[in-house]
């Protein structure tokens, strides 16, 4: 899969991932793959903990999953979206098609299990359209 080009204004061409699910083989499994993938990944076992991780800084994209307990995936990116701005959200779920449900600007859908590479090309995407944002 060719990967496009991320000139971010700290020239980090590596996308820098929080990854949020409830679920530990899940989590392993994403690193792993998204790892092999060339990204940097951390991982966050709720909301709660994503948001405090988020607000320390450094990363380029959210993927989380949709339900999880204490908070969805959808109303941790509506709040970090409100509190940052921020733009470029990947969100997994296994509960059908949902793109027309955020109201949220940058939000991926990506259905569970999710296919490695059309994840990888979300998360390219939407790295590269918030280095574009943060230069400009």
């Amino acid at each position: 899969m060719q990967q496009p080009e991320l000139t971010p204004a700290d020239d980090h061409a590596t996308p820098r991932v929080l990854f949020v699910d409830d679920e530990a083989l899940v989590r392993k499994a994403f690193r792993r793959s998204m790892r092999r993938m060339g990204m940097s990944v951390t991982l966050a076992e709720d909301p709660h903990a994503a948001i405090a991780m988020w607000n320390e800084g450094g990363f380029d994209v959210l993927v989380t999953d949709l339900n999880m307990p204490g908070m969805t995936g959808l109303e941790l990116i509506e709040r970090i979206h409100a509190d940052t701005g921020h733009e470029a959200f990947v969100v997994l779920s296994g509960v059908g098609v949902l793109e027309n449900r955020f109201g949220v600007p940058g939000v991926r859908y990506v259905p569970k299990p999710w296919n490695a590479d059309q994840l990888a090309g979300a998360i390219f995407d939407l790295a590269a359209d918030e280095a574009v944002a943060r230069a400009g």
